[in-house]
């Protein structure tokens, strides 16, 4: 199996440190973190004697060839299978926004150039930009330019272990803003050029991206559907 996965865990926020230490140590460069709760209700709660826990959501990139390895000892190392721990899943990542990008991601480089680089095909992607805080209006600017009609501003934070952090000159707990649009698959290329060629990782934003293949969507008209 080729290629880039997406790896997310949602886990109990007390376990977050030794999740994002494993998934270092798994291939991921570094690892975003986000605050979240669980969807369980109240009533049910109650009743059956449970607090409420908060979660932590992790997001990171791992090399597909790697999942097996990942699942196993996610398993038996980290029992993920536990009563109230949490919950990890992969997604095929479609495209990564230039070489710099994939290298700041990920500890294993299967490609070169820098270039977006194609992995698979679909209807529609969800392109997902990580750039530095307060950055967003350049990115969307520039995604709009290329014809996206909109995009969600999510705020997070980057955790680097030591040297990737001196390497990259960003903190080790830097705070991010995680851009997430839905396109067109024949938009996608355009988008992610201009934000590379406008927010850049050698721009002031230092944006990395990727693309991720969307099986169904609803919520979206193009041009060519208004026109039906």
């Amino acid at each position: 199996m080729n290629g880039y996965s997406m790896a997310m865990a949602i886990i109990r926020r007390d376990i977050a440190e030794e999740y994002i230490d494993f998934f270092r140590h798994n291939g991921s460069c570094i690892v975003y973190s986000t605050h979240c709760e669980g969807s369980a209700r109240k009533k049910l709660l109650d009743m059956l004697g449970l607090e409420p826990k908060d979660k932590q959501m992790l997001c990171c990139m791992v090399p597909s060839h790697r999942i097996s390895y990942i699942l196993r000892h996610l398993r038996t190392e980290m029992r993920i299978d536990a009563p109230n721990t949490g919950i990890a899943f992969f997604l095929n990542v479609e495209c990564i926004g230039g070489a710099t990008a994939l290298r700041s991601l990920c500890t294993e480089d299967i490609f070169t150039g820098d270039e977006v680089k194609k992995v698979k095909e679909s209807k529609h992607s969800l392109i997902v930009a990580i750039a530095e805080r307060g950055h967003t209006d350049i990115i969307m600017d520039a995604a709009c330019e290329a014809g996206a009609s909109g995009g969600t501003i999510v705020h997070a934070k980057g955790t680097l272990g030591e040297e990737r952090a001196k390497f990259f000159g960003v903190s080790i707990a830097e705070e991010k803003d995680m851009v997430y649009i839905v396109a067109p698959s024949d938009k996608r290329t355009a988008i992610m050029t201009s934000i590379m060629q406008k927010a850049g990782a050698k721009s002031p934003a230092r944006t990395i991206m990727f693309s991720l293949p969307v099986e169904a969507v609803a919520g979206i008209r193009t041009a060519d559907e208004d026109s039906e």
